[in-house]
């Protein structure tokens, strides 16, 4: 008896742990790529840029926690090689989990590894659109948790950083900078809005080669379809997602100003309220 009970408790123990690693509230999709931390030829950045980009993107989410009376918890590992990172909640424990295989992948940068602890963050504080399977809403669709990461996090995330000298010394697209320059007159602003697109890109090129695709992202081929329902439970094409991460940045709403579980229109750029610049992509958001 002891023993069937034991193997029932393993069998929990394993598909708890197995939901944990599927595609729903993660970066990427599902996938079996692992980047050992012995492998040599693996690029992206060190053990220590890891732990001080998770250690300041969670110390700057304290704050928004206590306002929503939550504890964020971000577990991390940079042993393990899973090219992932997740989201999910108990009660009022919200949890992240991050591994050093994703932190490893070749042309990783801290602003990218920040820019996808942002979105597991998304899932969490993103508001709506929210997925509407497995009887919970609790998490921000992909779609909207990679626009939150630009539109509020990244902002969070680079306050207080020379963000105008940083981008002085990068090539910077000219396509971003006008936008950026466009829509901030505060330089320091601009800067953000510069970076956290150029993260975003950083990550679109990532997740297009992780899918085997062969078609290049850009700055200057936005994602053309026009969806006729807004993509609950699935990610956007890749392309598209870089347009959410552009569009994000370019929305000038306050960053301390909240989003919502049930509506789309707090604290977000929308057209039906005038804004033209900075409203989620019409590739996986209908309006």
């Amino acid at each position: 008896m002891k023993m069937i009970l034991f193997i029932a408790l393993m069998s929990l123990a394993s598909v708890s742990f197995a939901s944990l690693r599927v595609g729903t509230n993660s970066f990427a999709p599902e996938n079996s790529m692992w980047i050992s931390v012995d492998d040599k030829a693996a690029g992206g950045i060190t053990e220590e840029e890891f732990n001080n980009v998770l250690d300041k993107a969670f110390d700057s989410y304290k704050p928004i926690a206590d306002q929503y009376g939550v504890t964020v918890i971000n577990t991390r590992d940079w042993e393990d090689g899973t090219v992932n990172s997740y989201a999910s909640q108990s009660g009022k424990t919200w949890k992240v989990a991050s591994f050093g295989g994703l932190a490893r992948y070749k042309g990783m940068t801290s602003d990218a590894f920040a820019l996808v602890a942002c979105h597991e963050l998304g899932h969490h504080f993103g508001g709506a659109p929210t997925y509407s399977r497995y009887g919970s809403t609790w998490t921000a669709s992909e779609g909207q948790s990679d626009y939150y990461g630009t539109l509020k996090c990244m902002k969070h995330y680079l306050n207080g950083e020379d963000n105008v000298g940083y981008i002085a010394n990068i090539n910077v697209p000219a396509t971003v900078s006008t936008k950026c320059n466009a829509v901030y007159s505060n330089s320091d602003d601009a800067a953000i809005c510069v970076r956290s697109s150029l993260a975003g890109l950083v990550l679109a090129q990532l997740l297009n080669e992780l899918g085997g695709g062969t078609t290049p992202v850009s700055f200057d081929t936005p994602d053309k379809k026009v969806v006729t329902a807004t993509l609950y439970n699935s990610y956007p094409a890749v392309q598209c997602r870089l347009d959410s991460y552009v569009a994000g940045a370019l929305c000038n709403k306050p960053a301390d100003e909240l989003t919502s579980a049930t509506s789309v229109l707090a604290g977000s750029c929308n057209t039906s309220q005038g804004d033209v610049v900075g409203v989620r992509p019409l590739c996986w958001f209908k309006p």
